[in-house]
């Protein structure tokens, strides 16, 4: 796990729950809990913290890779924490000296660990699937009555 820096904190759960769980589970079960639990804006409000965290250093580790903008889409969330894990990855592996990253409302952590979350996703999927085949038949059930 990359190093904290001694007395810099800085609140912001979704980069609290990177740095808590990265060392213990892997990334992309990681990505996952933070897709299902958070907003969008919250997953790219971290990103650009990270990034800009990332402009304040001297040298820059090898690899870091470079900020994109998102455009809005079906899989903007995912990508846009693709991209927040695969520069906390760099930062780690160069042993960089991050903020601690906390929280003041645990409510906004995910209570499940990425180990779980598989479980969650799925129904999230399910859920979002059921709603989508509601509304196809709704439109089908119109087009008939007309």
């Amino acid at each position: 796990m990359a190093n904290t820096a001694d007395g810099n904190t800085v609140v912001n759960e979704r980069l609290c729950y990177v740095q808590n769980n990265v060392k213990n589970h892997p990334t992309d079960l990681v990505g996952v809990a933070i897709v299902v639990f958070y907003r969008e804006e919250e997953v790219s409000a971290a990103k650009q913290m990270l990034f800009k965290f990332t402009e304040t250093l001297n040298v820059k580790p090898d690899g870091t890779p470079r900020f994109i903008k998102r455009t809005p889409g079906d899989s903007e969330k995912k990508l846009e924490c693709d991209d927040l894990l695969a520069l906390y990855s760099v930062l780690d592996g160069a042993k960089v000296k991050l903020p601690t990253y906390v929280v003041t409302n645990l409510q906004r952590v995910p209570a499940v660990s990425p180990g779980e979350v598989d479980v969650f996703a799925l129904a999230s999927n399910v859920a979002s699937l059921t709603n989508r085949l509601d509304s196809i038949s709704n439109s089908n059930l119109i087009e008939k009555q007309l």
